[in-house]
């Protein structure tokens, strides 16, 4: 699959595979794509996200209900310090469905990022947290 250029503006940016936009202060993150991520989509979604918060400490919201599975190496690559340093949180929102559940709780537990992150089902209560950390 050929990589389209990230289409970005000042609150919101978008690829091939996720839409990013900038609400409130919160970064919130949306899978457009039903594939599994590489470590190349990961590199590119991390510097999309980089350059549309300006390079600026935000909380994420990361919306796990249409992303699929992850490689080993995307997964490790999201945790390290290059990936999470404009995050000042990152909160997983999932559906009930026992599918994005064991997605969210697999990647904090074999990756957890070095900053504050939970796993929601509720969107609203997600954003209640993360705006502590604006």
């Amino acid at each position: 699959m050929t990589a389209t250029p990230a289409k970005v503006t000042e609150k919101s940016a978008e690829n091939d595979l996720v839409k990013m936009v900038i609400i409130d202060g919160i970064v919130h993150v949306h899978s457009k794509s039903d594939n599994q991520f590489t470590l190349e989509d990961a590199e590119r979604m991390t510097n999309m996200r980089h350059q549309l918060q300006n390079y600026v400490k935000m909380p994420l919201l990361a919306n796990l209900t249409g992303f699929r599975t992850w490689s080993k190496e995307a997964r490790e690559f999201v945790s390290t310090d290059y990936a999470v340093r404009y995050l000042s949180a990152e909160a997983l929102l999932t559906d009930n469905s026992l599918f994005t559940i064991t997605i969210a709780n697999i990647y904090l537990k074999l990756s957890p990022p070095p900053i504050p992150h939970k796993v929601f089902n509720d969107r609203e209560k997600a954003i209640q947290w993360l705006k502590k950390f604006i």
